[in-house]
């Protein structure tokens, strides 16, 4: 009798062990660390940390001259914000460059995306800014890394947003 069950515990015990692999849910692969992806290029995720006011990366380097995709988005945060790259030790100058457009004409401030557009405030963008997004969009910011070493400032113009929306984007040679 043992030997006519065995083979048939045997067949239950392997097709049960089927099922219980076959029912669990395969794990997503983890996201790769944003970093330099090729020679010359380097790809960052900024995001929005929602109420909190600031960016969920502070800091990130990059080589002179090599071609930079940020992707910026906003995942949960129902403010709306952008992203500038400015050169170094510009950033208070042109931050109360575009405070001042919101009390001169505050419907012109947020036609032009609360970007200064005066000859000082122009020269001192490395990159063409991401417009401002909203809740659950992105933008793409592309463009060549400056080929001069140093902390770059980065952050929101959006009302107020600068004194906490910031960060350093360093170029090293």
């Amino acid at each position: 009798m043992k030997t006519v069950f065995a083979p048939t515990l045997l067949a239950l015990a392997l097709a049960t062990t089927a099922l219980s692999v076959r029912a669990e849910e395969p794990k997503p692969a983890a996201p790769a660390a944003p970093a330099a992806t090729a020679a010359g290029e380097t790809k960052v995720v900024i995001g929005v940390v929602p109420a909190v006011m600031q960016y969920d990366k502070k800091a990130f380097s990059v080589k002179a001259g090599d071609k930079v995709s940020i992707l910026f988005t906003n995942k949960g945060c129902p403010l709306q914000h952008n992203l500038v790259i400015l050169k170094p030790g510009t950033d208070a100058k042109f931050g109360t460059a575009a405070d001042k457009m919101i009390v001169a004409d505050a419907a012109g401030a947020m036609a032009k995306v609360y970007l200064p557009d005066d000859a000082e405030s122009k020269a001192s963008i490395v990159a063409a800014s991401t417009k401002l997004i909203g809740t659950g969009q992105n933008e793409i910011l592309t463009f060549t890394a400056p080929a001069e070493a140093g902390a770059y400032p980065f952050l929101c113009t959006f009302p107020g947003h600068r004194f906490l929306m910031k960060g350093v984007m360093t170029v090293t040679q």
